[in-house]
């Protein structure tokens, strides 16, 4: 199927996977649906306030709608903030400088200084851009169409904060557990990939595309570690947390949110084992010191730490006895990884030679640290 087709039918794909299964498209959806509940509610609120000009209610209904009901609080406070600050803003220098251009560019220029507050957000701009809509549209100095214009905007806001709080409220904490699942799994495929890579005859192209897909899955790490972070906003003053069933899925999303950091510490190592690699493959890199016997022992190793990766993707190997069968596991790896080391250490010669050697075996020693440290603390919990 031809590139344009794929992408022709990307959108029919998403709407299915959305009406299929609970899952981040069907959040998307939800909330999309929401928005447009919440832009025609403000809308027939804001017709009651002032018929002839009702479009700001509706606005900040939508505007602040967010991904998290604690952000649709914060937005909606530094939303209605910036209006207000832009119409006061509009009313002063209209007051103090009369002639309507000159008072614009002072407005602006104020507004645009005044909205890089940091309580303010991404609603900074908002400063700026009402005292210039103010002065525009000439109303700048009535003091009861500025009123208007406020009290829309709290209602539009107050409409947008109930609907994202009272209407299916956002709970990310299925997500979590995705992020696990996936970024082990990357990581595992990807050591499995160089080992079998390192039992040929490999070449600085491979070593490149190694180090770019390994850049490629740290930077999936931390996305992770946001979606991580988001599942845990997620639940604040969420009505949902009432329901049965919440408490032990957001117990679960912690436990998710430190088996992400710990895949976060995994894929940087990963990088930096394909960055020596690749720095090794390279003409004139001979004392980086990979000589035959380490190059045979290395990728058995690296198979070892992608089985016991993918072992920690699973949530059942990072609880009770499945966390001690994985630590067990990852013990083996570092006795392994010392007779790597000690037969390294015998066979360096002159001094100073197998830098590149050294590098592989602390990165590889750190990654499986990390899982051990996660493994061994979830134990003792038990």
């Amino acid at each position: 199927m031809t590139t344009w087709r794929h992408r022709a039918l990307a959108p029919a794909r998403w709407l299915r996977e959305a009406l299929r299964a609970p899952g981040r498209e069907r959040e998307g959806l939800t909330q999309s649906a929401k928005m447009a509940v919440a832009a025609v509610a403000a809308f027939l609120a804001g017709q009651l306030v002032d018929p002839a000009q009702s479009f700001i209610a509706p606005y900040a209904a939508v505007f602040i709608m967010s991904e998290t009901v604690y952000r649709s609080l914060t937005n909606a406070a530094s939303q209605v903030a910036a209006l207000v600050l832009g119409v006061v803003l509009a009313f002063v220098t209209i007051q103090l400088v009369p002639q309507q251009i000159a008072a614009l560019a002072v407005a602006v220029f104020a507004g645009m200084l005044i909205g890089q507050w940091g309580r303010l957000g991404g609603s900074g701009i908002w400063v700026g851009v009402t005292a210039l809509l103010m002065l525009t549209y000439g109303s700048a100095g009535n003091v009861l169409y500025l009123l208007y214009r406020v009290a829309e905007t709290m209602i539009g806001a107050s409409i947008g904060v109930a609907v994202n709080t009272l209407i299916l409220p956002p709970l990310h904490l299925r997500d979590t557990q995705h992020a696990v699942e996936r970024t082990s799994a990357d990581i595992a495929r990807q050591l499995s990939d160089i080992a079998e890579g390192l039992r040929h005859e490999w070449t600085e192209d491979d070593a490149r595309d190694w180090l770019h897909a390994a850049r490629s899955i740290e930077a999936g790490a931390r996305y992770a570690t946001e979606v991580a972070g988001q599942a845990r906003e997620s639940t604040w003053l969420n009505v949902r947390n009432l329901f049965p069933g919440v408490h032990d899925r957001r117990h679960s999303a912690v436990a998710h949110q430190a088996a992400i950091a710990t895949l976060g510490e995994v894929a940087r190592q990963l990088e930096h084992i394909a960055d020596v690699l690749l720095a090794t493959s390279r003409p004139g890199n001979l004392s980086l010191g990979l000589d035959r016997d380490f190059a045979n022992g290395f990728p058995a190793l690296l198979d070892a730490m992608a089985d016991a990766v993918g072992r920690y993707g699973r949530q059942e190997n990072r609880e009770g006895r499945g966390a001690t069968r994985l630590a067990e596991a990852l013990r083996r790896i570092l006795d392994h990884h010392h007779r790597l080391a000690d037969d390294g250490e015998q066979s360096i010669h002159p001094p100073g030679a197998g830098s590149g050697r050294v590098t592989l075996l602390l990165a590889t020693e750190r990654a499986v640290r990390a899982m051990l440290e996660d493994s061994t603390g979830a134990t003792a919990a038990r």
